[in-house]
């Protein structure tokens, strides 16, 4: 669901066709594309995003996954990560187009990266809040209606 939401996003921001084409695939078999499917309940507006960029997704959430610990206590973590995964993500050679311009490249895996290292530390924020939410200890009464017998 990720990789669709950033190929929507992509979609959006970036205006080359080839670009879309190459990351999404027309012909979803799998038992990947299967829960993709069955949320779409046969719209046809979810994009379906083509296996190899599925993979850098996941390895990317994977590598945050796995250092979310130490970017806690850095100070604009969002900037950090998008720096530090952005040249490993243009070398994969996962996300490409028909363009050899390099700008077009870096632009398009930085829009990508951006997406995914924000919409992550936002889940991950929501859930450090959830659980260092502060217990209610006084409750008001459900009703302060007085009945006369």
């Amino acid at each position: 669901m990720m990789a669709g939401f950033c190929l929507r996003h992509v979609k959006d921001k970036f205006p080359c066709l080839d670009a879309h084409r190459c990351m999404q695939t027309t012909s979803p078999i799998g038992t990947v594309y299967d829960f993709i499917r069955k949320n779409d309940q046969g719209s046809a507006s979810l994009i379906f995003p083509a296996q190899d960029f599925l993979e850098l997704v996941v390895s990317i959430l994977k590598f945050m996954d796995a250092n979310i610990g130490i970017t806690r206590h850095w100070a604009r973590a969002r900037t950090r990560l998008i720096e530090m995964i952005t040249p490993h993500a243009e070398k994969s050679g996962r996300i490409f187009c028909g363009c050899k311009d390099k700008d077009h490249s870096k632009k398009l895996t930085t829009i990508v990266v951006s997406k995914l290292v924000s919409v992550f530390l936002g889940n991950y924020a929501r859930t450090q809040s959830e659980l260092v939410d502060v217990p209610k200890t006084h409750d008001k009464p459900l009703s302060r209606k007085l009945f006369k017998l």
